[in-house]
């Protein structure tokens, strides 16, 4: 299981990448086209670096050199836009400058075919003097063409900025998704599997208590196979708290003791799925349990959030120093994934009394 869950852990980011390419939005890329170009007519003009004297020209001029104006310089723009979108990921910039560059002569030849040549030949107007030298007309549409191309420019990096973003959210949340279904693969096998020994044995031995046992593991089964939800209700928990200390005191022949006291008002309280039942593990794995003055104490309360604290007394002295255990810390890492500045996780040492305290608000 453990297997499968990292397997599939790595092998999630290339297929969510594939799934959500850039689009070309070609619709907003026209109306934010024409929005530039009516700001740069009536607004500024990037030239003289002054404000643009050109508002009589949209009211006085020819409405046809003014649209076919409009149709060369929004082709430009859009073939510039469609090399960025096509070749920047692939290629990366310099290349893509580079067929930017090459494709200038080609973008001044599409205005000089639609208002020189097909306005002509249409409506016997064009936009250019007939005594423009080459020279001149080449300098001219040079400095069009980087004007409108600077839009392409803009909008393409901004839509990709804001691309890049939205998939690093994405495959943060992918990357937690796929995190937290290797912690809870790693932990339900641990909790589970370590009971069937003892099940086995009362079984063999054909005990009366074989049939309790056994239904206890199958409600803890079924909690792990079909329990999806990332939040439970904390009686739903205690219940399957209970189970495991059932199931743990048919390997012992002397009662646990564990003392258990959890407020009325806790009931309610949403915690993840076996999050307080990894304290209890721990806490029964390690800790000494025979006589009164060993008890486990286990504790709920409602202040602010949910306050859970479990101790228990070890064997030996614990060095502040020492690993809280592989249990422990995939628990603290399913609460910061979970649970983002929304919790606190603290352990204490009192000697050899071992104490955890988990908060949810």
């Amino acid at each position: 299981m453990v297997v499968d869950s990292t397997r599939m852990y790595f092998s999630i980011f290339p297929k969510f990448v594939g799934m959500h390419k850039m689009k070309l939005r070609l619709q907003l890329f026209t109306v934010c086209f024409a929005a530039y170009f009516i700001a740069l007519d009536f607004g500024f003009d990037l030239r003289n670096l002054s404000l643009s004297n050109e508002v009589s020209w949209w009211f006085e001029g020819n409405p046809i050199i003014l649209l076919s104006g409009f149709l060369a310089f929004f082709l430009q723009a859009l073939i510039v836009y469609l090399l960025l979108f096509f070749n920047y990921s692939k290629r990366g910039l310099w290349v893509t400058l580079l067929f930017i560059a090459l494709a200038f002569p080609f973008l001044i030849g599409i205005r000089y075919l639609i208002q020189e040549v097909l306005l002509m030949q249409l409506f016997g107007v064009r936009n250019y003097y007939f005594d423009i030298t080459f020279a001149n007309y080449l300098l001219d549409n040079l400095f069009f063409t980087f004007q409108y191309s600077l839009f392409s420019f803009f909008f393409f990096f901004h839509r990709n900025s804001m691309h890049t973003e939205r998939q690093r959210v994405a495959l943060e949340l992918q990357h937690k998704k796929a995190e937290l279904e290797l912690l809870r693969s790693q932990v339900n096998p641990h909790v589970l599997f370590n009971n069937l020994n003892s099940i086995y044995s009362l079984v063999n031995s054909k005990s009366d208590k074989a049939l309790t046992a056994i239904e206890h593991l199958s409600e803890l089964l079924r909690f792990t196979l079909y329990e999806k939800r990332e939040f439970i209700p904390f009686s739903d928990e205690l219940l399957l708290i209970e189970r495991y200390i059932a199931l743990h005191q048919f390997r012992l022949d002397y009662p646990i003791q564990i003392a258990i006291k959890c407020a009325p008002n806790t009931s309610t309280l949403l915690i993840p799925p076996m999050s307080v039942l990894t304290l209890v593990e721990n806490a029964l794995k390690h800790g000494i349990y025979r006589e009164a003055s060993e008890v486990i104490i286990f504790s709920a309360k409602a202040d602010v959030g949910l306050t859970i604290s479990i101790s228990n007394v070890t064997k030996s002295e614990i060095p502040h120093n020492q690993s809280i255990g592989v249990g422990l810390e995939h628990l603290q890492r399913r609460l910061q994934l979970l649970l983002p500045n929304r919790h606190t996780f603290t352990i204490l040492r009192h000697g050899n009394r071992f104490e955890v305290t988990m908060n949810i608000n």
